[in-house]
C-alpha cells in the first residue's frame, strides 16, 4: 500500500547472482528490465528518480537497461485502486545469495 499522493520513485537493489531481471509494477502495466547478468557479490542499483544504473563492479549498467524508466513509479490511489501497488521482481540464476529490494519514500503533494 502506497500512502503518498503523488508518485513515488523507487530504487531497485539488486544483489547476484542474478541472470536478467526484471521489475513489473503489475497494477500500472510498467516495467524495467536489465539484460545484464549480476554476478555473485556485485550489487546494481537502479535509480528510477535519477535514472541511473549503476554495478559495484562494472559502473555504468544503463546501456542494458529497457523499459520504463522515467515512468516507473508507485502510485497514489487514482492509478492504483486502493493503493495497491503489486509489484513482481524476477531473476534467473539465483542463489541463498541473491535479492531484490524496492525502496521509496513517500511523496506528497505541497503547498
Amino acid at each position: 500500500i502506497y500512502w503518498g499522493t503523488v508518485g513515488a520513485k523507487p530504487v531497485i537493489t539488486l544483489r547476484g547472482p542474478a541472470a536478467d531481471p526484471q521489475t513489473i509494477n503489475n497494477t500500472l502495466g510498467t516495467e524495467i528490465d536489465l539484460a545484464y547478468t549480476v554476478a555473485a557479490g556485485e550489487t546494481v542499483i537502479i535509480d528510477t528518480q535519477n535514472l541511473t544504473a549503476i554495478s559495484s563492479l562494472t559502473g555504468n549498467v544503463l546501456p542494458y537497461l529497457a523499459g520504463a524508466l522515467a515512468t516507473f513509479a508507485l502510485e497514489p490511489d487514482r492509478q492504483a485502486p486502493g493503493r495497491i501497488n503489486s509489484v513482481t521482481g524476477n531473476f534467473g540464476g539465483g542463489t541463498g545469495d541473491s535479492s531484490a529490494r524496492l525502496s521509496w519514500r513517500n511523496r506528497y503533494v505541497g503547498i
